[in-house]
């Protein structure tokens, strides 16, 4: 009987022991996610508005497994322009997202309201000349040791809103 219940609590304690490691880990994904958006953030504002009719390059979305945007290598003294320049900062951003969160996808848009209705945060963007956004999502473990929904049927996880309208 002594060893049935010490099997008992054993395992109680080792689920425990799981679940603490697993929240951990989601911690640790949480808080690699806020310092690259913070990351991204700055980059944002540290270079000028593009011109009127230019695309921005800070707008765009990525998701794990999909190619790399191409990029010249800008360091080891090579000559860049602006424009490579922000390219070469952005992929050298997506290599650190795709690094520190798995099946990572980020979405840089322009939205007004980046919750539902039901208050969850979406994918969607409302566009229009609405402020910046840096939406980041991730996979994350379910309570049962398997992998949740991937971030491309989840919302995202962290959204940083960074801009106020564009003038």
């Amino acid at each position: 009987m002594a060893v049935f219940v010490l099997a008992v609590a054993l395992t109680g304690m080792m689920h425990l022991h799981l679940a603490a490691m697993r929240a951990q880990r989601q911690s640790s994904y949480q808080t690699a996610a806020i310092g690259l958006a913070g990351d991204m953030a700055e980059m944002i504002r540290a270079w000028d508005t593009p011109a009127a009719g230019d695309p921005d390059p800070f707008l765009f979305e990525h998701r794990a497994g999909n190619a790399m945007p191409a990029t010249s290598d800008c360091l080891g003294g090579a000559s860049c322009d602006p424009a490579a320049l922000r390219r070469f900062g952005i992929a050298q951003w997506l290599e650190n997202v795709q690094a520190a969160l798995p099946m990572a996808r980020v979405s840089i848009c322009r939205d007004a309201a980046p919750w539902s209705p039901a208050g969850a945060f979406q994918w969607t963007c409302s566009g229009g000349n609405a402020g910046i956004v840096i939406k980041l999502g991730w996979r994350a473990e379910n309570g049962n040791g398997g992998a949740s929904a991937s971030p491309s049927e989840a919302g995202p996880r962290l959204v940083l809103n960074i801009g106020e309208p564009s003038s």
